[in-house]
């Protein structure tokens, strides 16, 4: 349960970690402009990401509240519904986010720390299910 909690408040942080950076609210307009289009793609895809691990990761009887979301969500999207399918979607996560190298320190070490933590996370789980199938035999 710990680790889900980890998941679910990183994939919060990524998405408002993404939307400062793609909407420039901290940093200043020269660093904005050198931050280019594919840069702000790439931010809004970790916006979306993070809400995707958000919703993956949160308590079922909060996510289903609104919509199913988070059964429909494990329906289109099977491999989020496992946990060596999502341990690999955190280490593609962890992995992009790293490389994102804004011009800010701020936000360099801010995206490093991030994907970081998505890539441990990714190892914690592949860890936990092979303790779970060391177990079983």
């Amino acid at each position: 349960a710990g680790v889900k909690v980890i998941c679910c408040v990183s994939g919060l942080l990524l998405s408002v970690a993404s939307l400062l950076s793609m909407f420039n609210i901290i940093g200043n307009d020269e660093e904005h402009e050198k931050w280019g289009l594919s840069r702000s793609i790439q931010s809004f895809y970790l916006f979306f990401f993070g809400l995707l691990i958000f919703f993956c990761d949160m308590k079922e009887e909060w996510a289903n509240q609104a919509f199913d979301m988070q059964t429909k969500l494990f329906r289109f999207f099977y491999f989020m519904a496992t946990q060596p399918g999502r341990a690999a979607f955190y280490f593609y996560v962890g992995s992009i986010t790293i490389i994102m190298w804004p011009e800010s320190d701020l936000w360099k070490w801010v995206y490093i720390a991030l994907g970081f933590v998505f890539c441990v996370l990714g190892a914690v789980m592949i860890g936990l299910r092979c303790l779970e199938h060391c177990r079983q035999q």
